[in-house]
């Protein structure tokens, strides 16, 4: 638990807000539309949207990370714009026009079967002709090149150290959180989802025109050299 309180703390620090992906989110909603972000963390995408004039609305299974959120939208004087709530067990009581997922949420589910059902709520919630957008990790690069660290991340003096063990099918994700001289690890499994398993499981729930992206740049995926997958999926029913 200490991991995690200290995690939320400095959630802010260790991934700032980027300008390029509120940009690109940007570019891709419409204004005035019902939006979710999916794994919200402390809200940060969510606030610089609405800031925008997005309609947008935040959930996240932490606890910890939704009372940082909350904390935000009352100091701005926004009300139920997030809630504490797993994303397996979203609903089809509220319906949105599109629906974003950033920051390798997705794989922190730990099986096919979780994964495919989680989208199958997530096409339910979707009303037609609207759209979905994911950001994960390109794990096809990670597992043929067998890469086990990512980039060191520092800023504002805390520090986050990040490895990846392979015990397939899952992956143990191991951090270490630096602040001064304090270090909080941490061990997380994480299902490696690829770029192929992924388009083939959304056109198996019925999503359409599914393109891949490299990162937020909106070159064409590459699965050998993308760090980062982007992927759009339209409902169209």
């Amino acid at each position: 638990m200490e991991f995690y309180q200290r995690f939320a703390k400095y959630y802010d620090e260790i991934f700032p807000i980027e300008t390029e992906k509120v940009e690109f989110l940007k570019h891709h909603l419409k204004k005035a539309q019902e939006v979710l972000d999916l794994g919200c963390a402390t809200g940060g995408y969510v606030l610089a949207l609405r800031e925008h004039g997005f309609h947008v609305k935040g959930l996240d299974v932490s606890s910890l990370m939704i009372e940082q959120a909350i904390a935000k939208a009352d100091k701005l004087d926004l009300n139920n714009v997030f809630r504490c709530q797993d994303m397996q067990k979203l609903n089809d009581i509220e319906s949105y026009d599109a629906i974003y997922s950033i920051g390798n949420t997705i794989v922190h589910l730990n099986s096919m079967e979780a994964i495919f059902e989680t989208f199958k709520r997530v096409y339910k919630a979707l009303k037609p002709n609207s759209k979905l957008i994911l950001q994960m990790i390109n794990y096809e690069r990670i597992l043929e090149k067998d890469i086990h660290t990512l980039p060191l991340i520092q800023n504002n003096g805390v520090s986050l150290l990040r490895r990846y063990d392979f015990k397939l099918p899952l992956i143990d994700f191991k951090t270490a959180l630096i602040v001064e001289d304090e270090t909080f690890n941490n061990t997380t499994q994480l299902f490696p989802l690829t770029a192929q398993a992924l388009v083939i499981m959304l056109n198996a729930i019925g999503f359409k025109k599914i393109q891949s992206f490299d990162g937020f740049s909106e070159r064409p995926f590459d699965k050998e050299n993308s760090y980062q997958l982007v992927l759009f999926a339209e409902k169209n029913d």
